[in-house]
């Protein structure tokens, strides 16, 4: 089967990042070359705007400023791993979730290894948030951008969620000084 698959490398947080697309769907955010060649062989090196766009929005995410992003996805692989795939795409930023529990979530509680497998493999990093699936001990386990990043990514989440968390107690207590002044 033909694809007509196109790519670039863009330099987003001092990382190289390969963002490939068809048409006007993304089918890969990495890091491996070689990997997007042996998923898509035929793939040829051209920027676009599709991905520009992407681009804009995992700078706004590395920033603090985005927490999901708004496009097009598109997933080759097996039944099993865009399932996987698929349900790591409805964690909420700022949450993580571990290979047992996800396996769980898809019915096949005793399929954790194989998830494993599945999110070694998945094709649009950060936006189906592998890295935030950990080790049932809560290690930081595997991440196909390193182990580096994978803290990288959760910080800036966990960040993000402290912030907004203190934006509403600032605000609650806000409320309660002015209802109080005003009684």
């Amino acid at each position: 089967m033909h694809h007509r698959i196109e790519y670039f490398q863009y330099l987003i947080d001092k990382k190289t990042f390969i963002i490939a697309n068809e048409n006007e769907s993304i089918v890969y955010i990495g890091w491996d070359l070689a990997y997007l060649k042996k998923l898509f062989p035929l793939a040829v090196e051209k920027r676009n705007i599709i991905q520009q766009c992407i681009v804009d929005q995992l700078k706004e995410y590395f920033k603090g400023d985005r927490k999901s992003f708004k496009l097009k996805t598109k997933f080759y692989g097996t039944s099993f791993q865009k399932q996987v795939w698929q349900e790591i795409g409805k964690i909420d930023f700022g949450f993580v979730t571990t290979y047992g529990e996800l396996a769980q979530k898809i019915g096949r509680p005793k399929a954790s290894r194989a998830v494993g497998a599945a999110l070694g493999k998945n094709p649009i990093a950060i936006i189906y948030p592998c890295h935030r699936i950990i080790g049932k001990n809560g290690s930081l386990t595997g991440f196909a951008g390193g182990v580096d990043l994978k803290k990288r990514l959760l910080s800036i989440e966990i960040i993000c969620k402290r912030n907004r968390f203190r934006v509403k107690l600032f605000y609650f207590n806000f409320l309660l000084t002015f209802f109080y002044i005003n009684i």
